[in-house]
């Protein structure tokens, strides 16, 4: 009787899971959403097993729960894409929730419903079909944040401490586990949303603010979460080995991503202090791993050649000509791009519109228009902020500015604007930013579906040739994707990639122990090594490679070329 009675009273949350779970399958078995990061077929490739043999926890960049959850997941159906159903449920379930929430608030209200997720399917459509782990981190956390306080102008309903409320921290545990980053991002936004609060609620001293528990134990459960993944995290990490590499990778992403490599011209008697060559220079800026790998460098070297690269890029400029020129440059690139243009009119628009008509006593859900801007705003900035590209940081500091500022002042000053029709107001900017979302994702899609096919068909010639092994440049087939669809059926160990985050850790150490080697000099001794790369590019890299292999004694020479049917060639190259 009680389970018939909990069917009834849950049958809407209950039929919204089943209709959820059909949206999923017919997203996946229909439109064939992909990877289109290298992160991400890498990550899929380690949690699976497809390059150390074994399903591999030790991702690095994602937080070790939520990676050994997914690795125990592949041990146990290996035959099933794990990792490319989270990014997709992660996606597509935050809306599930955040409609339940709604409608208790709302008292099913089904046309306001509607509106919010047709609003939030139009947003992060291309997001479905084109999954990249920061953005579902950024629409995970943010998703959360906004399930938690979706009523949090409501002092007697603020932030509520239940059961009801476990999803929005769930969804903000998963977006830190698989990006802890992106919870820095959010970290302007919930302080904001804080200061309202204590605003709002005139909360103006340590004792009225401890006596609204219900305002601040939200946030300290948040941050509690945070705490607990970042501890456990470290724990797994907590080797010589995976210590010394994250030193490592530090200073080589800051020179590689942020800073660059000085002129050698200019720096000559810095670089053979550390006995850096110009041949060796070449190489370091072509593969950034290159001198990691013959271990010609000391971390301690590297850290003397980080500090070089910080002194020569800020010598040249102050810190508020950097700020002039990244504003001037991301101005200049944005007049260039009519797509980049044109993200940032439809934010314009939403901001004016949305932001600063949010705040409305007679209405109880006023972060509606927010949440549609903001789970589209942070999944973009996601992208400008870890590409580390100065113009596009700056465009993206600016926003996030702008953004909390105008959240802050909507808070705290009513305006006489507010109407019921505000929504569509800002629905119909919402509607063209789709047409031309949709109308470039599906060329897009169009052009990678070509690349997914292309790799099927490389990793079919490794499957033919397993007594060989095959280097890969971390640049070539970089523009590859993989569908989520796809069900490898058996391991593809025989390829090691040259570049990426991976190398030099411990899991690159367990790659080359499946090949048979304690390190990549005993790689390069192998008979059966070749060199996979696309031919349109292969004069130049090839031509890098093979200063790389002098060091070794070796030669690199052509062997065969594979003809895609995309029309894309590919060399591979025996290495002798």
């Amino acid at each position: 009787m009680k389970i018939k009675n909990w069917i009834k009273n849950h049958s809407f949350e209950l039929v919204l899971f089943v209709v959820f779970i059909i949206f999923v399958l017919i997203i996946q078995r229909f439109l064939s959403p992909i990877y289109v990061s290298p992160d991400d077929i890498a990550f899929k490739s380690f949690l699976s097993g497809n390059k150390t043999g074994v399903p591999e926890a030790h991702l690095y960049f994602i937080q070790y729960p939520l990676s050994f959850f997914l690795a125990q997941l592949y041990e146990i159906a290996g035959s099933i894409d794990w990792y490319g159903l989270f990014l997709l449920c992660s996606t597509v379930f935050p809306l599930y929730f955040l409609i339940i929430k709604l409608r208790k608030l709302n008292n099913g209200n089904l046309c306001l419903i509607l509106l919010v997720a047709i609003s939030y399917i139009l947003l992060l459509y291309k997001y479905m079909l084109q999954l990249e782990w920061s953005v579902v981190s950024s629409i995970l956390i943010l998703s959360g944040i906004l399930y938690l306080f979706l009523d949090w102008n409501n002092q007697e309903k603020a932030s509520k401490i239940g059961i009801s409320y476990i999803p929005g921290y769930v969804m903000i545990l998963l977006g830190i586990n698989l990006r802890i980053e992106m919870f820095y991002m959010i970290l302007p936004l919930l302080f904001c949303i804080f200061i309202i609060q204590i605003i709002k609620f005139e909360l103006f001293s340590i004792k009225k603010l401890l006596n609204m528990k219900r305002i601040v134990i939200p946030y300290l459960i948040i941050c509690s979460l945070f705490g607990v993944t970042y501890i456990s995290n470290k724990m797994a990490y907590n080797t010589k080995e995976w210590k010394e590499f994250s030193t490592y990778s530090v200073y080589r992403s800051r020179i590689r991503d942020f800073y660059g490599f000085p002129d050698f011209d200019e720096y000559r008697t810095e670089y053979e202090d550390l006995g850096i060559d110009e041949l060796k220079y070449e190489v370091l800026k072509y593969d950034y791993n290159a001198l990691f790998l013959n271990q010609e460098l000391t971390i301690d070297d590297y850290e003397k050649l980080y500090h070089l690269s910080e002194k020569a890029f800020w010598s040249e400029k102050t810190i508020g000509e950097r700020i002039l020129d990244t504003i001037d440059t991301g101005y200049e690139k944005l007049t260039d791009s009519v797509y980049f243009s044109f993200n940032l009119i439809i934010i314009a628009l939403f901001l004016i519109v949305s932001f600063v008509l949010v705040y409305d006593d007679k209405k109880k859900y006023i972060f509606i228009e927010s949440m549609c801007l903001c789970i589209y705003m942070m999944a973009w900035m996601a992208f400008q902020f870890l590409n580390r590209l100065p113009e596009r940081v700056g465009i993206g500091i600016l926003l996030c500015v702008l953004v909390f500022l105008v959240l802050l002042l909507s808070g705290v000053n009513k305006s006489p604007f507010f109407n019921r029709n505000r929504f569509i107001v800002s629905f119909v900017p919402l509607l063209i930013f789709f047409c031309f979302h949709c109308l470039s994702t599906h060329v897009q899609m169009e052009e990678m579906y070509l690349s997914c096919q292309d790799r099927e068909e490389v990793v079919e010639y490794y499957r033919q040739n397993d007594n060989k092994i095959f280097l890969r440049n971390f640049f070539s087939f970089n523009s590859m994707g993989e569908q989520i669809t796809s069900i490898n059926s058996k391991k593809n160990i025989n390829e090691l990639t040259l570049g990426g985050w991976n190398v030099g850790s411990p899991v690159y150490s367990q790659q080359l122990k499946v090949l048979g080697c304690n390190s990549f000099d005993d790689l390069l001794k192998k008979d059966n090594l070749y060199f996979v790369v696309d031919r349109s590019t292969s004069k130049y890299i090839v031509k890098r490679f093979r200063s790389l292999l002098e060091q070794y004694n070796k030669e690199i020479t052509f062997y065969n070329q594979l003809d895609l049917s995309s029309g894309r060639e590919i060399g591979i190259f025996k290495i002798d």
